[in-house]
């Protein structure tokens, strides 16, 4: 149930991962040319539509979630597909959560500070791991334990991260001015960061897939097992690649804007 889940929060999570990455770039080269004001309308921008985004796919999701569940895996048994359904539930609700954690840990690595978002993550992960073996040994909560305990785990990086923002000096949060996201600065936004959505998105759905046609298939639960696991080992070698890139993307975005071309 979990592993199927996964495969639509793999792909949403790529979504907003993929926006926080544009946001990245644009902010750490205004940064680079030392125009703070720059920064600030870009990380607005990165914000208002992070949260615009999560919102609607997490209403989409929490409407219609029995109907993509079973349209995506329409063979699987029914003691898995009520599992996933339960999982599937909590794990909307943490979309918004996400989404928004992304845009700070990025803002904060556009700013140079990226101990800091590790920090949090290590121990979100940590946070994590103890509430599931509270909820789902302890408690008995099974798949719904498991799922609450990572919106809890969500929530809690996102608070932190929403406190950094609020004491930032760099790009400070200003309330009011989500409200007036901007054209310009949005159609830079744009530019620079559909690209990267695109890739982002057509690399999630090409892996999300796969576990679509094994749900498809006579012994689905099998084939599922098989897939979770190896999923597993394999996004935990791509999260390397990821970080690389991302933290190339910093240093190479503030680097053209100090002008440094070669």
């Amino acid at each position: 149930a979990v592993s199927l889940v996964d495969s639509i929060n793999i792909l949403v999570v790529q979504a907003f991962f993929a926006l926080a990455s544009g946001g990245t770039v644009v902010c750490s080269h205004y940064l680079g040319c030392k125009n703070k004001k720059s920064a600030k309308e870009a990380a607005r921008q990165l914000v208002f539509i992070t949260l615009l985004l999560s919102v609607i796919i997490a209403g989409v999701c929490l409407v219609f979630n029995q109907q993509l569940l079973h349209l995506i895996f329409g063979k699987v048994e029914k003691d898995v597909m009520a599992g996933a359904k339960q999982y599937f539930f909590y794990s909307v609700l943490s979309y918004p959560f996400i989404a928004l954690y992304n845009d700070g840990s990025c803002i904060l690595r556009a700013q140079n500070d990226s101990r800091f978002p590790m920090q949090i993550s290590i121990a979100s992960n940590f946070l994590n791991a103890f509430l599931d073996v509270i909820f789902v040994w302890v408690f008995h909560w099974g798949v719904a334990g498991a799922a609450i305990a990572t919106l809890l785990s969500r929530v809690a990086e996102f608070v932190v991260c929403l406190i950094c923002a609020l004491r930032s000096r760099v790009i400070p949060l200003d309330w009011r001015a989500l409200a007036r996201p901007g054209g310009e600065m949005l159609r830079r936004f744009v530019k620079y960061s559909s690209p990267v959505l695109v890739n982002e998105l057509f690399w999630g759905l090409g892996n999300s897939l796969l576990t679509v046609i094994l749900g498809h298939t006579v012994i689905s639960v099998e084939f599922l097992a098989a897939n979770a696991v190896m999923g597993n080992l394999n996004r935990l070698f791509l999260v390397v690649c990821f970080g690389l890139g991302a933290a190339t993307a910093v240093m190479v975005g503030k680097a053209i804007g100090e002008g440094q071309s070669r």
